[in-house]
């Protein structure tokens, strides 16, 4: 599944045309559009209503992990010129200062550049930076939910120091992004296919649910449960992981220090 999170109807309407994606009903307090193994959720302005709206596709399309996320909209620069493509590989929200680094592993069709995540508008762009609303919102979310190979954020550059933010009209918006859709479909085509690669990967270690079962994990234990035993696994194939010893800890927490310790152990005398 493909999803998209868009801030307004003007960018998301080339997308749902495009895609022949139909309105969905009971989704609020959002609109969400589906078609052909895509969904798409209209957000709204800004990085909390973002992140709010990737929430809530995830769960409201039954809490699958590792799916493609796409955030595309207008942005400001300082230097590009009205109508340029790019794709994101760094995004920094303003306010906490925070970034994160989305691998870029697929052949790109276009250009990528840092984005700057604000609060309003930009009009001063100071610095070459890629402006936009919404995209450390949605990234930092997307991010809990799949693999970060398959998030991306695309942006079109519609204002810039001779173009300025007010002369962006949803016509102009729908008209950029319309531009660009041949782009939007080529990254997420190499970015499914990279998809079908991963899914291999990402299979469950062979004793995570008995660990599961007998013990009470929390998600953000049980990701790292996967990850230790995947580990284990990679580095000591023939290991008995479930062992009378593993079975005799009484918390999650004690078993995640076991692993790790048995982990270290191992990398000391290699």
């Amino acid at each position: 599944m493909i999803h998209f999170v868009v801030a307004l109807l003007p960018e998301a309407q080339p997308l749902i045309d495009y895609y022949h994606l139909k309105a969905l009903p009971n989704s609020e307090p959002f609109k969400v559009y589906e078609g052909d193994g895509k969904r798409l959720i209209i957000s709204g302005i800004g990085k909390t209503q973002a992140a709010s709206a990737a929430a809530f596709l995830h769960v409201f399309s039954g809490g699958l992990r590792n799916q493609i996320w796409m955030n595309v909209g207008v942005a400001g620069h300082s230097e590009r010129n009205l109508g340029d493509g790019i794709l994101a590989h760094k995004v920094t929200d303003q306010v906490s200062g925070k970034s994160w680094y989305p691998p870029i592993v697929i052949e790109t069709p276009c250009p990528t550049e840092s984005v700057l995540t604000v609060e309003r508008p930009e009009t001063r762009y100071q610095g070459s930076w890629v402006y936009e609303m919404e995209a450390a919102g949605f990234y930092s979310t997307a991010v809990r939910f799949s693999t970060a190979e398959l998030i991306h954020c695309f942006k079109v550059i519609s204002d810039n120091p001779k173009s300025s933010t007010k002369k962006v009209s949803p016509a102009l918006a729908k008209r950029l992004i319309r531009n660009h859709l041949q782009t939007i479909d080529i990254i997420l085509k190499r970015t499914t296919k990279l998809a079908e690669e991963l899914i291999p990967l990402e299979a469950a270690p062979v004793e995570f649910q008995k660990f599961l079962g007998h013990w009470h994990f929390t998600v953000s234990e049980q990701h790292r449960l996967r990850r230790l035993l995947k580990r284990i696994e990679t580095l000591m194939p023939k290991a008995v992981i479930w062992s009378d010893e593993v079975q005799g800890l009484k918390k999650a927490k004690d078993v995640l220090e076991f692993l790790e310790e048995k982990i270290n152990s191992l990398l000391v005398t290699l």
